[in-house]
């Protein structure tokens, strides 16, 4: 088995300084166009499975793949940074929410 570790596209709290970050941002404009350029030749990798985690960024890369390859993103619950999906720019006001599956983007 051969597996593949894709990061998120920029997402809008990339550019951002930590303190102006917000929970669970969607991609940029650049974002997706990251997006378009791994779509574009993600399919000689010749996936059988597409995992994504469920935040808007994953979720909206993911979709992208998904688009390329043919496969339907599974989404998982589980799968995030330590303490999720956070919101707030310092450790005492860290909130872990991983909660929006793909059919809410």
């Amino acid at each position: 088995m051969e597996l593949y570790l894709i990061r998120h596209a920029q997402s809008q709290n990339n550019p951002r300084p930590e303190k102006d970050r917000v929970e669970d941002p969607p991609l940029t404009d650049t974002g997706h166009q990251q997006c378009a350029h791994l779509a574009s030749w993600i399919p000689s990798l010749q996936l059988t499975r597409l995992v994504t985690s469920p935040f808007l960024r994953t979720l909206h890369t993911a979709d992208h793949i998904s688009r390329s390859v043919g496969l339907t993103p599974e989404v998982s619950v589980d799968l995030h940074e330590q303490g999720g999906c956070v919101s707030g720019h310092t450790r005492e006001v860290f909130v872990g929410r991983p909660g929006m599956t793909r059919s809410e983007i």
